[in-house]
């Protein structure tokens, strides 16, 4: 039998033991029911729940190479196209809605028919991120800079949409969403896009494939969550478990399959010993979203796929410790106490 490889570890500036088998790095800590409101919240980790259970599969990035995700790219230039209507208000201009529409209405297509064949057991608290349209891009508004905004937003509401898709197809082998997709109960889905969605996040679970992720709070467990984590180590969803303060090395079990991921009193000691503080560069408004059409970002470059910045100044950010810390590539969340789990771990503000 193979040995399982030992995940890194972690020691936050809270003297708080986390480990990930799949991530070398420690994200931001965000509250335990934190607001997830806009798009650009579910771009960064949270603690793993039933409510949302899909938000840790949400890519982080459009591949703009793919058949399907290239529905979304946009002008070079910024902002978006915005058009002005007869009774004075504006909106996307119609080849953008049209484009954006028919995407959303597929990708909710694949879903339903995912679903005919293999029923999802949801708990009574579900409540999926809100959908594209929601964000109010086939909407009117009063000003052209609100019409811009609110495009941005239901653009960006597209990658936990793509999160959901690939939740759903997750649950199975790639034979088995492939053949529940091209049945004839109902319009099959066409070879083509099969094809491209095995290429890209909806399909495609490689490591190649940056997503959100997820926290796991291993001191009030829930079933259906700790059910969730070995599909998500499977398909490279990056994983963090929370054990509690150092001091107490192992006071939480998550069951066999997570067990082996609990640090050793040794790794934790090690990993106080090579404390480090890695600071998170913080993109600034400019840099994710340039509000002069005077800037052309690079051709490589998609200016909205990472999370707007209402603010170019310095955020506060986490100290930690890893026994191969590397840079956070991830967007700094705006929260950054951790959870109140304990009270001999309750932060310090």
């Amino acid at each position: 039998m193979a040995s399982i490889r030992r995940p890194n570890v972690f020691v936050n500036d809270h003297n708080q033991v986390y480990s990930s088998p799949n991530a070398a790095h420690l994200p931001a800590i965000p509250l335990v029911d934190c607001d997830i409101d806009n798009p650009q919240d579910t771009f960064v980790p949270h603690w793993a729940n039933v409510v949302r259970p899909e938000l840790p599969f949400t890519p982080i990035e459009f591949d703009m190479s793919n058949y399907i995700i290239s529905r979304l790219s946009v002008p070079p230039s910024l902002p978006l196209p915005v058009q002005q209507t007869p009774d004075g208000s504006w909106e996307l201009d119609r080849e953008h809605q049209e484009r954006w529409c028919t995407l959303e209405k597929s990708l909710i297509y694949i879903i339903a028919k995912f679903r005919k064949t293999h029923h999802s057991l949801f708990s009574l608290d579900y409540r999926p991120y809100r959908n594209p349209s929601d964000h109010g891009y086939l909407r009117s508004h009063k000003a052209a800079k609100h019409a811009q905004i609110s495009a941005t937003q239901s653009r960006l509401a597209f990658l936990p949409l793509i999160g959901r898709v690939s939740y759903e197809l997750s649950r199975v082998d790639t034979h088995v969403w492939v053949k529940a997709l091209l049945n004839d109960d109902g319009n099959p889905v066409r070879q083509s896009w099969i094809d491209a969605i095995k290429n890209c996040a909806l399909g495609n679970f490689s490591p190649s494939i940056c997503r959100a992720g997820a926290l796991i709070n291993l001191g009030s467990p829930n079933p259906d969550v700790l059910e969730l984590v070995p599909r998500m180590i499977k398909c490279n969803v990056p994983v963090w478990f929370f054990w509690g303060s150092y001091k107490s090395p192992r006071p939480f079990t998550g069951g066999p399959s997570i067990d082996i991921y609990c640090p050793s009193q040794r790794e934790i000691d090690e990993a106080l010993v090579t404390r480090q503080i890695t600071v998170n560069p913080t993109p600034t408004s400019d840099a994710i979203f340039p509000l002069t059409e005077s800037f052309v970002p690079p051709s490589s470059v998609d200016p909205f796929a990472v999370a707007l910045s209402s603010s170019s100044s310095s955020q506060p950010v986490s100290s930690f410790v890893c026994l191969n810390s590397i840079s956070d590539p991830y967007p700094v969340c705006s929260h950054h106490l951790p959870p109140r789990l304990q009270l001999s771990t309750r932060p310090q503000p």
